[in-house]
């Protein structure tokens, strides 16, 4: 699932970017639209719902939500979750400009965010490490990994070759992270499983939200990547408090 979801994050936009070039983006919501409703009726014909071992009302799932965000631990994941699509969005999102100002064209920016791609099937990768270094060390190293790609591109934003291959050593990070931390979430809120992994869906897209916000900054592609950077060092030492603070290995 969070492999699905990753490489979604890169493709999606490509897609969305190449079909935009070919209509309006009234046309595109549109076939979003359709798609959208084929998936959902697929879903209400195919898949079954496992029996119930208890009955949940809605005011008792926000309830359950209440009391886990009074948990120091579950605060703490937050935090450092918070970061992941922040720094993934923000990232692509000042990409294109960048390059556009290195002289790249517009098909050549689309091209060059499939860069990235490979990346993403490092999730794949997370359940294997977790038995042997722990859930909250795999995530540990992907942050560490993704801030190492930021400040790679930092570092190497004037050559498109440099920030591609930056770029590529970011995403790996950010793909051993994601389903790392949506483990720790499951593993930390039980047994309220369910509130904690809505829980954890919405604070990734916070994050995304706040992505775009980053770039208003002006701080330049370069500046702002090193930001980006000390965000996730900042998160890895999150992971690192909740690690002594939950005896989570």
């Amino acid at each position: 699932m969070a492999t699905a979801f990753l490489v979604a994050g890169i493709t999606g936009q490509v897609a969305a970017s190449a079909l935009a070039h070919e209509g309006t983006w009234r046309w595109l919501f549109a076939g979003s639209g359709i798609v959208f409703l084929a998936f959902g009726l697929a879903v209400l014909v195919l898949l079954t719902e496992p029996a119930r071992t208890r009955e949940t009302t809605l005011a008792g799932q926000f309830r359950n939500l209440g009391q886990l965000l009074t948990q120091p631990r579950i605060l703490l994941l937050a935090g450092a979750l918070t970061t992941l699509l922040l720094s993934f969005v923000a990232m692509y999102y000042a990409l294109g400009p960048h390059l556009e100002a290195a002289g790249l064209s517009s098909g050549a920016v689309l091209m060059f965010r499939l860069v990235g791609l490979p990346g993403m099937f490092v999730a794949l990768l997370a359940g294997p490490l977790a038995p042997r270094i722990g859930v909250a060390a795999t995530a540990r190293v992907g942050f560490l990994l993704a801030a190492v790609g930021r400040v790679g591109e930092a570092a190497l934003s004037a050559t498109v070759v440099g920030t591609a291959m930056a770029s590529l050593v970011f995403v790996t990070g950010v793909a051993l992270a994601v389903p790392s931390m949506i483990t720790l979430f499951g593993m930390s809120s039980a047994p309220h499983r369910g509130a904690g992994m809505a829980l954890d869906g919405f604070i990734l897209f916070l994050g995304a939200s706040l992505g775009p916000l980053t770039t208003q900054l002006n701080l330049g592609f370069a500046s702002l990547l090193l930001c980006l950077a000390a965000l996730l060092c900042l998160a890895a030492v999150l992971v690192t408090g909740f690690l002594r603070m939950d005896g989570t290995h």
